[in-house]
């Protein structure tokens, strides 16, 4: 079962204050604390599982920012430098409040 449909997304440069971007630092481990303020109610089973997926949104409707500082339309696959890397911290959480 799918929690959101469509999948939420944001990007990584707004995690940080959504009304003023911050660029990620290419090479440099970051934190990204994300509050998602979708609300949603759905049963499930007591003993049921959770899984959160987290991956770099690839859509043929979406820019990708190669990290170039220029114009993002402009840049392509070639202009990529460093590869995204994303890893889970050992402090990483997710804090699902849950209601019965």
């Amino acid at each position: 079962m799918q929690l959101f449909d469509p999948p939420f997304e944001f990007r990584a440069s707004y995690a940080q204050d959504l009304a003023h971007r911050h660029l990620l630092l290419a090479g440099e481990e970051q934190q990204l604390d994300v509050t998602v303020q979708r609300v949603l109610g759905r049963r499930i089973q007591a003993g049921s599982r959770i899984v959160i997926a987290l991956g770099v949104v690839k859509r043929p409707d979406r820019q990708i920012n190669y990290g170039t500082g220029g114009d993002v339309s402009t840049e392509s696959i070639a202009d990529a430098r460093i590869p995204v890397r994303i890893r889970w911290g050992s402090g990483t959480y997710f804090d699902l409040p849950v209601h019965h």
